[in-house]
């Protein structure tokens, strides 16, 4: 079997936009710059960016009061709130709608070769947001002589090693990857095969969904979730090692996954806002390489110097949800024990809704839920506390579970787990933070 995997990644595009877009009150804004925003006021975060509002310079980096400045005929969509809080009730839905078209495609509608095979590993890594390991369907493909049927006349690339495909140039070089020439790279016919999955799964996704997505496939998990980004909104991209050193040179070096974080940051101060090729020569010189090994420490610097070389060996995992559950308040102004219980008890109605998207769309039940507080002095310290409660839980005859919660009881056992603590009292005025954690689920049956 080659060495050479075959990693694709399914992304929606400006998801949270296209989901308020989709509510009669917000669908004059179709076509227009806009953005999700956790408020209409300056210093709001932005949560969602339309590629009109790219296109005027908008970026995640903005708030709403510097994006206006930069659009000044943004519009700006609020969020809607719930419990007090942002409300997520919708965007989960179409997330769930998501998940499970590509769960059918993956059973229905991939080539005859899946039934000689192991499933499709997917991977959910966001609400929008999946990996897929296609390398073993890849190589029984080309082992039964499959050639692969890509629509080139819509928004497909393929970024190889000596250029950029796109149309009828890509056309004339998928015929040459399937003349099985031993000149052809391996690396690209392999892509090749991958990238008509990606574009027939993104199709399939937006016809079920009605929401548009981009795909990208590259070699590791982090040249796929680059490929993905390369050409937004609705492409789908195959990006080769080679072709990752070719556009580096055009890449910010914080767009490549992995330096989103506090490492970009980090690199950021130490070598300014530079390029990907940039990065790579200047981590290859020693003094560069140890001058920021002695900002982040050896392994993030280590780091540093693989994702620059596009280099990522993280498999991708069989996970159709996340493993655990949290759901909490942030940000939070207690000054009394009744302040604390008013902000518990929109968090426990919060939480039973939680609850039950988790028995209707992961099948599931909450096995043990544990409430937790966290202090805002120093550095945010956190005291969590087991309940000694679950919720009432059954499964029918149709294998469609049930969960009865009664809030009363849910939210007794909550106050009481916390305010039992011996510190408790002197506690509260320095609370800025209640979350209920779900440490462990029984399932009742398989994901559909």
């Amino acid at each position: 079997m080659s060495t050479c995997r075959v990693i694709a990644v399914i992304d929606a595009d400006h998801f949270e936009v296209q989901v308020y877009q989709k509510m009669e009150v917000w669908a004059y804004t179709i076509g227009k710059p806009c953005v999700v925003a956790l408020s209409i006021y300056n210093m709001a975060r932005i949560v969602s960016i339309s590629p009109e509002a790219k296109q005027a310079g908008v970026s995640r980096d903005d708030n709403v009061g510097s994006a206006r400045l930069k659009c000044p005929q943004l519009i700006i969509i609020p969020k809607n709130k719930k419990f007090t809080k942002p409300d997520a009730s919708l965007t989960d839905k179409y997330s769930y709608d998501i998940r499970s078209a590509i769960l059918t495609f993956c059973r229905e509608h991939l080539p005859a070769a899946m039934c000689e095979i192991d499933p499709i590993i997917i991977e959910k890594v966001g609400n929008d947001e999946y990996f897929l390991d296609l390398t073993q369907l890849v190589t029984s493909l080309i082992y039964d002589g499959f050639n692969s049927r890509i629509n080139t006349a819509g928004r497909v690339f393929m970024e190889a090693d000596d250029r950029s495909y796109q149309g009828r140039q890509l056309h004339n070089q998928i015929r040459r990857f399937y003349s099985r020439d031993e000149n052809n790279s391996e690396e690209e016919t392999r892509l090749a095969i991958g990238l008509g999955i990606v574009e027939e799964l993104c199709t399939f996704v937006t016809e079920e969904t009605d929401i548009l997505c981009s795909g990208g496939v590259g070699s590791n998990k982090l040249l796929a979730k680059l490929a993905c980004k390369s050409h937004k909104p609705c492409g789908v991209t195959a990006l080769t090692r080679g072709g990752f050193n070719r556009i580096s040179a055009s890449v910010p070096f914080r767009d490549v996954p992995g330096f989103g974080g506090d490492l970009g940051v980090d690199v950021k101060q130490v070598f300014g806002g530079i390029f990907v090729n940039q990065l790579r020569y200047w981590l290859r010189i020693h003094a560069n390489f140890n001058r920021l090994k002695s900002i982040v420490g050896d392994e993030q610097a280590t780091t540093a110097k693989r994702l620059a070389r596009g280099v990522c060996h993280e498999e991708v995992e069989d996970k159709l949800m996340f493993k655990g559950l949290n759901c909490s308040r942030n940000y939070l102004t207690i000054r009394t024990k009744g302040d604390f219980r008013t902000e518990l008890n929109y968090l426990v109605q919060n939480m039973k809704e939680r609850l039950q998207l988790e028995v209707k769309y992961n099948k599931r039940f909450a096995k043990k839920i544990k409430v937790e507080y966290f202090l805002r002095r120093g550095r945010r310290q956190r005291y969590s506390f087991p309940m000694y409660f679950n919720p009432t839980t059954s499964v029918d005859y149709n294998g469609d579970g049930k969960m009865d919660v009664d809030l009363a009881e849910f939210f007794a056992s909550a106050s009481q787990s916390a305010e039992r603590h011996d510190n408790f009292e002197n506690h509260l005025p320095n609370i800025c933070k209640i979350n209920f954690c779900v440490t462990d689920f029984d399932s009742f049956d398989i994901v559909e």
